[in-house]
């Protein structure tokens, strides 16, 4: 069994403050948080390092969270940080089983270190399975079945989390550092197109998201103008107990 006592939660940051506030509030609610080994603020240096140690500084007094940070000594970007602080994690930690990614402008269900914990240990033999992922792989209704799972050959980065063995074999040797891999490029495109396709791989995907981007503005990436079509209709920030169900599995 994988619990949640065996994960490790990785976040990557930078310089946006106003999201990393409202994430780490979400963190708060989430059942199971202070269980967790360490929230890792994977933090790049900016301008605004003071602001973001501020919110981490609140919100670890505030909501107790297990918050740790650990500075980049220069800046890697948006590629490299998570492959870099992910593998740094893991090997600091040699305890940590789970690896939890994650970027500092997503909200959080509730029950997402439960969906975590019972996806984590149901395929944790499994090794066709590559990652547990949060957020839906297409939008879905807003009436989304809650209890309901199923397996895709398909890859989000929307908050997904990975056992230790599947980050150093699969991760780490195919991670996209420079935007090489093909059109599109970068990690999630070439994991989500190309490496868990090609290698018949699946992820574990909930019917109704666990997760909800918020980085509409100064991101390196999104374009504000096209964050309302990111928004998931499935989400919601409060689930409860969930019974969580394998509906569906990709041959």
């Amino acid at each position: 069994m994988v619990a949640i006592s065996d994960m490790t939660v990785g976040m990557w940051c930078w310089r946006r403050p106003q999201y990393l506030r409202r994430t780490l509030a979400s963190w708060a609610q989430v059942d199971g948080v202070r269980d967790l080994r360490a929230i890792t603020i994977a933090l790049e240096p900016s301008e605004r390092e003071p602001d973001m140690l501020a919110v981490i500084d609140h919100a670890r007094d505030e909501y107790g969270l297990p918050l740790v940070v650990r500075h980049n000594p220069e800046l890697l970007g948006v590629l490299v940080n998570p492959v870099v602080s992910g593998s740094h994690i893991l090997d600091e930690d040699p305890g940590a089983r789970f690896l939890i990614a994650m970027d500092e402008d997503m909200l959080l269900s509730d029950d997402l270190l439960r969906y975590m914990e019972w996806a984590a240990t149901k395929f944790e033999d499994d090794q066709s399975v590559f990652a547990v992922c949060a957020h839906t792989a297409e939008n879905t209704p807003e009436d989304a079945d809650i209890e309901a799972v199923h397996l895709l050959p398909r890859f989000r980065t929307w908050i997904w989390g990975t056992w230790r063995d599947r980050w150093f074999d699969v991760a780490v040797p195919t991670w996209d550092r420079d935007y090489s891999t093909g059109n599109p490029s970068g990690y999630d495109w070439n994991l989500d197109l190309r490496v868990v396709p090609d290698r018949g791989l699946r992820c574990v995907f909930p019917h109704a998201s666990r997760s909800q981007n918020i980085g509409q503005f100064e991101g390196v990436h999104a374009q504000p103008g096209e964050f309302r079509a990111t928004q998931d209709p499935s989400f919601r920030e409060e689930r409860g107990k969930v019974e969580y169900v394998l509906t569906g599995e990709a041959p």
